[in-house]
């Protein structure tokens, strides 16, 4: 069966919504280099927790996709909104890393805050890496196996 080019998911603002939105992103691609999937994951599983923890609403929508040869993340909460900030947080303290960490390990990001709070990011995936990777799981016979 194929992989859909792209998932668009509302879920419940609720904790446990994060691991589900983690699991999303083996959705759109299952061939990511290791790197780049610990990174989508660690990265989506922060800004959900931000939208469930800071959104203040109901739901959270989670948008993934492959676009022009990056992995593209958008996560919304249907909140007042707000504007985090990027800065480094304080290390005594135990919450603040989530926006710090997608601007250290995402390409590009952005945040809008108009109706909610839209976060997105963006990650390189060269197709040459893919391919790669999908080689590394190709068995003899024509059988391929899932990460």
């Amino acid at each position: 069966m194929a992989r859909p080019a792209q998932v668009d998911r509302t879920l419940a603002a609720a904790p446990q919504s994060v691991a589900y939105a983690r699991a999303l992103i083996d959705t759109v691609e299952p061939a990511l280099p290791p790197d780049v999937r610990q990174r989508a994951r660690l990265l989506m599983s922060e800004v959900v927790t931000n939208a469930i923890r800071h959104g203040a609403g109901t739901a959270v929508r989670v948008q993934i996709r492959r676009e022009r040869g990056r992995l593209v993340v958008e996560v919304r909460d249907d909140g007042e909104g707000f504007e985090p900030d990027p800065s480094r947080p304080d290390p005594s303290q135990g919450s603040g890393w989530g926006v710090h960490l997608v601007a250290t390990l995402a390409q590009e990001w952005g945040v809008d805050a108009d109706g909610g709070t839209r976060v997105w990011f963006a990650l390189d995936v060269a197709d040459e890496e893919l391919h790669a990777v999908a080689l590394q799981h190709h068995r003899p016979g024509g059988l391929s196996a899932a990460v």
